[in-house]
């Protein structure tokens, strides 16, 4: 069978996690650790992330989201993604593990930060629809210091609308349901 969308073809490759080996190898990447350690010095360890079954952990082949749940239905999300899938594969699996949250759990709103000078981080919030929100001054820790961050948003009611993939899926869903 074919795949109904690209964002199908993705949600194929993700996976939960349920331990952290996996995402503290892509943490500590050279090329990630700067970006995420905020005051934190040697290896970082997302151990506690999992201490609590309402997070949710999505890897895919180059890098993983966290999905930090703050109540009922209020997530916020942190996208980890090796250099060699950066770009439009980001872009996919960003979209997929929206897909996934939506619609396997009781997301209702992800929000989202964007540091000052991270170029791709609002690059792919751009790409994916995120609404600005606000700045926090001192929303993100770079190098031991406070740095400014934009917050976005991305609610299931405006995902809706958009969502590469849904339609397919509910065409689908209608084609077996008159089969």
């Amino acid at each position: 069978m074919t795949s109904l969308s690209s964002v199908h073809e993705m949600l194929k490759k993700i996976e939960r996690s349920t331990d952290s080996h996996r995402l503290n190898q892509i943490a500590n990447e050279p090329e990630i650790a700067p970006f995420i350690r905020g005051n934190i010095i040697g290896n970082l360890n997302f151990a506690p992330v999992f201490d609590n079954p309402a997070n949710i952990v999505l890897l895919g082949e180059y890098g993983a989201m966290v999905f930090h749940c703050h109540n009922q239905g209020l997530y916020e999300s942190h996208t980890l993604i090796q250099k060699i899938g950066r770009g439009r594969w980001t872009l996919r699996f960003v979209q997929a593990c929206l897909f996934w949250m939506f619609t396997r759990t009781n997301a209702m709103e992800i929000m989202t930060r964007v540091p000052k000078g991270n170029l791709g981080a609002l690059a792919l919030v751009r790409a994916i629809k995120g609404v600005y929100e606000f700045t926090n001054p001192r929303g993100w820790v770079m190098d031991g210091d406070p740095v400014p961050a934009e917050i976005y948003s991305m609610q299931v009611q405006n995902w809706i609308r958009d969502a590469d993939g849904l339609r397919e899926r509910g065409e689908w869903f209608h084609v077996k349901l008159q089969q």
